[in-house]
């Protein structure tokens, strides 16, 4: 997940799009690999009866970081240039 992260981090500092087209790609291996283990790797922390509102806080704070990711890396690119 942290490489996810980076990646929206480094987005808003690609100069072209070709690079900005193989952050994208990258950027959706990486996700596909985490999110399709979302279910498994909760399985093994809490039980069953807990499953469904698990995931649904997990969903909600992954969604929070997919809002604010960009703003925020968007600021500290701006800091770096000004």
């Amino acid at each position: 997940m942290a490489s996810t992260t980076l990646m929206q981090s480094f987005s808003g500092m690609m100069r072209t799009y070709l690079s900005l087209a193989f952050l994208t790609v990258l950027f959706g291996i990486l996700a596909g690999a985490f999110h399709s283990q979302r279910a498994t790797v909760i399985s093994e922390f809490v039980p069953k009866e807990q499953m469904s509102s698990t995931v649904g806080w997990v969903i909600l704070f992954q969604g929070l970081g997919n809002i604010l990711g960009p703003p925020v890396a968007g600021r500290y690119f701006l800091l770096l240039l000004c």
